[in-house]
């Protein structure tokens, strides 16, 4: 369950107490077997993502880039519908699906090396690159396609949230859409399996710095 057990908010993220209660059940519906007391439709969704994520663990080798769309859509999608959900927030569950399919795409690219199975044959065989070498730089053209792929989904993700959006789920997929956004940017072109890849410090409060910036501009138009 790691592959989308790092994808769920932190604990903190959120600062309304509710808001928080529910993302910690949420999570521990996610990573426990037993019944918890969430309502129907949250308990679909984890069940959805348990779905994917037993596929993703079995090891079977993914054919076609659809498939990849359609685990990230069954897992880290149901995340974002998920989270909409505990906000009450129906208008932002096609922004939350969208973006957490995007940052799927990416961490499929970056986690190639502990899940070389996820990678498509298709895509593979378009660049002739085989398994063992995803880890060279002939493999370069396979990870730009996704990250390409990961990057058309962003733009779903309007770059002016809708004002109804809580502040507190606003400011959060603004800034984990600049995540993604520079996530993509700094490893186009590069081993994203390799060292010094990851976002730093510097970087990380940057986002959060520009992303306060930006949700104030938006606070304040008409």
């Amino acid at each position: 369950m790691a592959f989308f057990i790092d994808l769920i908010p932190e604990t903190g993220t959120f600062s309304d107490p509710s808001i928080e209660k529910s993302m910690s059940l949420f999570y521990s519906a996610i990573k426990s077997d037993t019944q918890t007391n969430l309502d129907e439709r949250l308990q679909k969704l984890v069940m959805r993502i348990k779905h994917a994520d037993a596929k993703i663990q079995s090891g079977k080798r993914i054919r076609r880039f659809s498939e990849v769309l359609s685990l990230g859509q069954f897992g880290a999608g149901s995340i974002g519908l998920a989270i909409a959900e505990i906000f009450e927030t129906k208008s932002a569950s096609p922004i939350c699906e969208a973006l957490f399919i995007s940052r799927f795409i990416t961490q499929t690219a970056i986690n190639a090396d502990r899940y070389p199975n996820l990678i498509p044959e298709d895509i593979l065989q378009t660049y002739a690159v085989d398994r063992a070498e995803l880890n060279s730089e002939k493999a370069f053209p396979v990870y730009d396609y996704l990250f390409n792929r990961a990057e058309q989904m962003i733009k779903f993700v309007p770059p002016h949230l809708c004002l109804n959006t809580p502040d507190n789920l606003a400011i959060y997929l603004l800034r984990h859409r600049l995540l993604t956004q520079k996530q993509i940017s700094k490893l186009s072109g590069r081993n994203p399996l390799g060292c010094g890849v990851r976002l730093t410090f510097l970087e990380h409060s940057s986002l959060v710095l520009r992303t306060r910036r930006i949700f104030n501009v938006w606070s304040k138009t008409p």
